[in-house]
């Protein structure tokens, strides 16, 4: 067995044989596929929000509205910690949320929300 390799032994008919086979070659297939979630577009279009998101969209948007915020600000408006990067990725990949690079400090982001109503005209044209 190689090191560093997750491999599994799988029993065919004969006990006596074994087959092995690599587990990351066959994870490496699965991220080949489309996913139905990710976006293969590269325009900036407006999805739909899941549910959980949008109202956490509507306390963010009450909280700073068009003006520009950090990581750390839309943490303690919320409350949360753990789930914060998930729904900023989300939103982003949703084409709710724009981002750009803090000048002061490249390894940080600074986000600004869509309007809603800017959200639901790029929906209206959508293909």
């Amino acid at each position: 067995m190689r090191r560093g390799v997750n491999t599994s032994l799988v029993e065919m008919n004969n006990p006596d044989r074994w087959l092995r086979y690599s587990i990351p070659s066959m994870m490496n297939s699965r991220k080949q596929q489309n996913h139905p979630g990710k976006p293969t577009h590269k325009l900036p279009m407006t999805h739909p929000l899941p549910k959980w998101i949008m109202q956490r969209y509507s306390t963010l948007w009450n909280r700073f509205g068009e003006r520009e915020f950090s990581y750390d600000e839309a943490s303690r408006s919320l409350n949360e910690t753990n789930a914060v990067s998930v729904l900023l990725s989300g939103l982003k990949r949703a084409g709710w949320l724009e981002t750009r690079l803090n000048p002061k400090d490249s390894r940080k982001r600074i986000y600004k929300l869509k309007s809603p109503e800017q959200a639901v005209r790029e929906m209206q044209t959508l293909p």
